[in-house]
Parts: C-alpha cells; structure tokens; sequence
C-alpha cells in the first residue's frame, strides 16, 4: 500500500546509523529508480497513524527528493514483535553491532522482554546478546549519539572507543566532543587509541584535548617518510635538469620539424651546438662521476621507452626525423661534425670528443 510520509511516527530513529556514504548512495539509486523495496510499518495508536519499523533510509532519502508517498507493508503484530521481525527480514543491509545492542535494549527496557529470552527471540545465542548489550552499556552516550548522527564510524566506536571508555569513560567523551567537525576514519581512531594507551598521563591529556592537532601530525610524518626532504641546493639541480629536459625535446620537436632544412644561416646553431656538447659532456662526466647509477641505461630499458612514458616514438634516444620520401636534409656540418641526418644531431659524438647527455 502507499503511504503519506507525514503519516508515519519515526520513533525508532534512534535505533539507526546515519552513515553519510550510505545515505548518499541510497539517495542516488531512488532518484535515479525510485523505491526498491517497501518499508515496513505497524498501526500506531491512532487511526490514521503508523509506526515506521524498518526503512528509515528509504523515508529519509524519498524526503530528500520531496516525495510525499513511500510504499509500505503492514504488519498485523505487536510492536516489539514487529521490530524482531524487521531485524531478521532486513537483507539489503544488515545492522551493525552497535544497532543490535540498541535493539536489545530497546526490547528490555521498553517492551519488557528479559535478558535471558532474548537469544531465542532474536534467533541468536546468549553470549551474542551479552556482547551487543555490553557496547552498549559500556559506550558512553555522547559517544554514542555521535555515531547514530554519523560522526564517528561505527566499527571505529567498537573497535577504540569501547576499550577507551573502560579505562577512562571521561576521557573518552572528551575526545568525541574535541573531534569537533573532524570526521575520524576508523583507522584514525585506532591510532588515536594506540597512541593513548601507550603515552604517560600528561601526553594522554594533550592528545585528547587536540585529537585532530595529532591526526594532522602523524599525516605529515607518514608523507615525510615516504617523500624524503630535499635540501636547498638539490631541489634547486632537479628543478634545473628538469627544464633542460623539457627544452632538449623542444629542441628535437624543432628539429623534427625540418626547421634546420629551411635554415638561412645555420653557423650560429652549429657554433651553439658545439658549445653545448662541450658543456653537456663535462657535467654528464661530473654527475655520473659523483652518482655512479647515472650513466646511460641499455636501449631495451623499460625507463627509456616511449610507449612506457607517453612520449612520441620520434621524441626518444635513436630516433631521428627524415625529411618525407627518404631524401637527406640540405644542413651540412662542418669538417669532422656529426652526420648530414639533422636527426642524429643529438646522438652523435661532435669532433672535440665532448659526449651530449
């Protein structure tokens, strides 16, 4: 049947999880195909009333696309009865720790059912309900508002802020309230945990009067050890090697282009050539004389391959440009320089002996 939303009583709301990712999810997929699934609901007390069981997420995301009817199931049961029946029907996402234990609690302290009966009512075993009801019992309440609004993740709450709350249940809320708008993953709530139980009183006092303070901390000594510092004088030689990286294919896409076939004068880039042959070879002598690794790599190397690296095939060591129909370039040389091709320029040996990198 179909319902108006502002027929239904949201009583239970605070037996759920507002996961962010989830609810974002969820309200893609209804914009995008409607409602799925119907919700579940029960007769409220009065007559044109309904209790919402189970599909909170679906009423908030319907509201959310201000859709004003949901589809609905009507279950003929008791409340309470209805709620187990919600938990064992529920498929598409099956509650957490934490919703369980608040379900349990809801049926003991609401609807009267005692501990002892509560694993064959929920198909479950006693010691199962005896770990839900404890998460509970032991999670102070601010703490676990803060999960039930989406602030701190779930399993995070279980797996850190559970045994924190044992050993200080005042330092533990402390913590929550000075996360502030921080949204902790649950991997940084472990480390906060980590990091308290094993610091003196003092450091545990700092730690949860600033937690995101530490979390930023420990985010840039994890990118501090993986990207080691340069000093001055290194960052300044890569920022240099890198545009005469950039300027020698430049270069090559110049020759490439047969700007030396239709040169008018080519005596002052043979004079520059030679000049920066000369320079190239003493500082490839002096780099690979202090880096031994620096030399040049074989030409099957997966380092110098174009394809590897996005480079254009004529761009890589070896690879010249011919003029089209296999005719040679018009450029000459002088006496004892590299060959006529002006696409070997770069490779060849000039006559002085110097060695381009």
């Amino acid at each position: 049947m179909q319902l108006e939303i502002s027929q239904l009583d949201l009583k239970y709301a605070h037996l759920r999880v507002n996961d962010p990712s989830d609810s974002k999810a969820l309200l893609a997929s209804v914009a995008e195909s409607g409602q799925q699934a119907p919700v579940l609901v029960v007769g409220g007390s009065s007559e044109s009333g309904y209790i919402l069981i189970d599909g909170y997420r679906r009423v908030a995301a319907l509201s959310k696309l201000a859709l004003d009817h949901v589809d609905a199931v009507l279950l003929s049961v008791p409340e309470a009865e209805a709620l187990v029946q919600g938990y064992r029907l529920s498929r598409n996402r099956r509650p957490n720790a934490l919703e369980e234990g608040w379900l349990l609690l809801e049926l003991m302290e609401v609807h009267g059912h005692r501990q002892c009966n509560l694993g064959s009512v929920m198909g479950r075993s006693s010691s199962w309900v005896s770990r839900r009801l404890s998460l509970v019992k032991v999670l102070p309440q601010a703490v676990q508002q803060a999960v039930r609004q989406g602030k701190i993740p779930a399993q995070g709450a279980m797996k850190s802020l559970v045994p924190l709350a044992r050993a200080n249940k005042t330092q533990c809320v402390e913590l929550v309230i000075n996360l502030k708008n921080e949204r902790p993953s649950v991997r940084q709530l472990d480390q906060l945990y980590k990091s308290w139980k094993d610091s003196n009183p003092i450091q545990q006092k700092n730690l949860i009067e600033a937690p995101g303070l530490f979390l930023k901390a420990m985010a840039e000594s994890k990118t501090s050890k993986s990207s080691p510092s340069k000093t001055v004088g290194e960052a300044a030689l890569t920022r240099d090697l890198e545009i005469l990286v950039s300027i020698t294919r430049r270069c090559r896409r110049h020759v490439r282009d047969g700007v030396l076939q239709r040169a008018l004068n080519t005596k002052d880039i043979q004079s520059t050539w030679q000049e920066l042959t000369m320079v190239f070879g003493t500082l490839s002598r002096q780099i690979q004389k202090e880096i031994p690794d620096a030399g040049p790599r074989p030409a099957n190397s997966h380092s110098d391959s174009g394809e590897k690296q996005g480079k254009d095939p004529q761009d890589r060591p070896g690879t010249g440009h011919r003029p089209q129909g296999g005719q040679e370039s018009s450029f000459k040389w002088g006496a004892g320089s590299p060959p006529a091709n002006p696409s070997r320029t770069t490779d060849a040996a000039p006559a002085n002996g110097a060695r381009p990198v």
